[in-house]
């Protein structure tokens, strides 16, 4: 690896390194937390080595977008940490996420021009941005949904607005493809079917943790404002819609 690539590799790993140090000198991340979080990202880090193949391609269905892959499981990662040790965690994680995803596109698409080791690690979790010849911004949309989210709602609005982008929004194209359903009028890249098992399994787990009322109406709104063509990416769109209707019944 050349020195620039290695200096892209180290500022993207820095950039979220330093936002976890601060969120935890302030006291929002807990120092043992911040251990173990650096040691799943090394081990994240060293999985292309280690399985030889795209880590999405072993693990997700044929039928499912593989970039949904890294949609879902980052979803439930930042669900888990919000509920176990509340939203300053949450969004301390989401701003470090953010940080080194944003740092490594500005370094793989406008200083180097060319990839890096960190693009066979995004390709392996399902990025399309090699295939597709350009920065993927998608995840950048979903980690300002979150922040937004976790920012000015309370926690189990949050937290039903990430389940509804994690699982309702990943349940949705593959039920669509799964069972050959119509697609929607209003919006061709959808099926109205996929949109409804997306809410059905997003509500499912919603229900879990939140009470009824809100489950029921975050759901609603996070999956309606997938369906619909608004003209906004709905990584960012689908979390706020969803946290906006579960505290509005909260």
């Amino acid at each position: 690896m050349d020195s620039k690539k290695l200096f892209a590799c180290s500022a993207t790993v820095g950039s979220a390194f330093l936002v976890l140090a601060l969120g935890t000198a302030r006291g929002a991340f807990e120092p043992p937390l911040l251990a173990m979080t650096m040691a799943a990202g090394a081990f994240m880090l060293s999985l292309p080595k280690i399985t030889k193949r795209s880590l999405a391609s072993l693990l997700v269905p044929s039928v499912t977008p593989k970039q949904k892959f890294a949609h879902s499981i980052g979803g439930l990662i930042i669900f888990a940490l919000g509920m176990l040790y509340g939203k300053p965690t949450a969004i301390v994680f989401v701003s470090a996420c953010l940080a080194a995803y944003a740092t490594y596109e500005f370094f793989r698409w406008f200083y180097l021009r060319e990839p890096l080791y960190l693009s066979v690690v995004m390709e392996s979790l399902g990025s399309l941005e090699e295939e597709l010849g350009k920065p993927y911004l998608n995840p950048i949309s979903a980690f300002a949904g979150f922040l937004v989210a976790y920012a000015l709602f309370p926690l189990s609005a949050a937290s039903v607005s990430v389940i509804v982008l994690a699982v309702g929004d990943g349940v949705a194209p593959t039920a669509g493809r799964v069972m050959g359903l119509a697609k929607n009028p209003l919006n061709p890249k959808k099926t109205v079917g996929g949109s409804i098992a997306g809410f059905a399994a997003a509500l499912a787990v919603c229900l879990a943790f939140a009470k009824p009322a809100p489950a029921v109406a975050g759901c609603a709104a996070g999956m309606l404002a997938e369906c619909l063509p608004l003209g906004v990416d709905d990584n960012f769109l689908v979390p706020v819609a969803a946290a906006i209707g579960a505290a509005l019944l909260a």
